[in-house]
């Protein structure tokens, strides 16, 4: 038997796993998406964002038992920062927990997943929108100003 032979039938495919792996996968996705609300399914909407944070709420155990923790946060953008994108961020369970150390004027790294878009009228007639965003991780960014200066044993 050839190499290329050997290679050929030990190959992964081409068009992605077997029907049946396709398959489970589709369902587990689809039972996240019943599960956090979300309207894409299979993780497609994951992202990653810096954000300024505006309101945070107190941290609350839900009736199932589970700690949830909702934080207000803004973005500016556009010339001038003239553009503000609003985001919810909502921290589940132990990163919950976690993010009880996120206070007002932090800024945080977030990465998550897109579960709703609520669209509004800002106070100018215009048309805004605030996204929901479900954390699957976040890094609270320390300002440079709060960081401490190497002293001359570090350099």
């Amino acid at each position: 038997m050839s190499v290329a032979s050997l290679n050929r039938q030990h190959a992964p495919s081409r068009n992605g796993p077997e029907p049946e792996a396709r398959t489970n996968a589709a369902r587990a996705s689809e039972k996240d998406a019943r599960e956090h609300g979300s309207v894409y399914t299979g993780g497609c909407n994951a992202t990653t964002i810096t954000l300024i944070v505006w309101q945070a709420e107190p941290t609350r155990t839900t009736k199932g038992d589970n700690t949830v923790r909702t934080v207000r946060c803004l973005r500016r953008e556009g010339l001038n920062a003239t553009n503000t994108v609003w985001v919810d961020v909502w921290f589940w369970r132990s990163l919950g927990r976690a993010a009880e150390c996120i206070k007002v004027g932090d800024e945080i790294t977030v990465t998550g997943k897109i579960t709703g878009l609520r669209p509004w009228t800002n106070e100018d007639g215009l048309p805004a929108a605030t996204i929901t965003l479900t954390a699957s991780n976040f890094v609270r960014n320390v300002p440079r100003s709060s960081r401490s200066a190497p002293s001359a044993r570090q350099r």
